[in-house]
């Protein structure tokens, strides 16, 4: 176990007591750094997208993982990459967005489907908001 999650609550770290007896029985006697990360895409955020995805393909007779190919194309940002002397323009994974990013990008997935006169429910119709008004688990 090389790496630990965790976070800051109240000034103080906040750690799994028995993730914590892991890594430190595993690493006893290492030196180890704490590196500050911005959370990833929460997957309440994810399912919420795969709600969309599915309205959108319902309407355009594409699948849901065409739909998310088609908007990773259009929306997020692609990278070269050259394998065996050949480029190949790569659109990175939703996975490595933080909750922010992604949040923009499901706007624009949604500002997609208004184009199409698609009516997409909004994170509370389709039970993904708590009435606190955090994503719900």
């Amino acid at each position: 176990m090389n790496s630990i999650p965790g976070r800051i609550q109240d000034g103080k770290p906040v750690i799994n007591k028995l993730s914590w007896q892991c890594f430190t029985e595993v690493n006893e006697g290492r030196w180890f750094d704490i590196v500050a990360r911005k959370p990833k895409r929460s997957l309440q955020q994810n399912r919420y997208l795969w709600v969309i995805y599915t309205y959108i393909a319902e309407e355009t007779g594409h699948t849901p993982d065409e739909i998310h190919e088609i908007e990773k194309q259009r929306h997020l940002p692609k990278t070269t990459k050259t394998f065996a002397g050949d480029d190949f323009t790569i659109s990175p994974s939703t996975t490595s967005l933080t909750v922010g990013e992604f949040r923009d990008y499901i706007e624009k997935v949604i500002a997609d489907a208004a184009h199409l006169g698609i009516v997409i429910p909004t994170p509370e119709e389709a039970g993904y908001i708590s009435n606190h008004g955090s994503m719900a688990s």
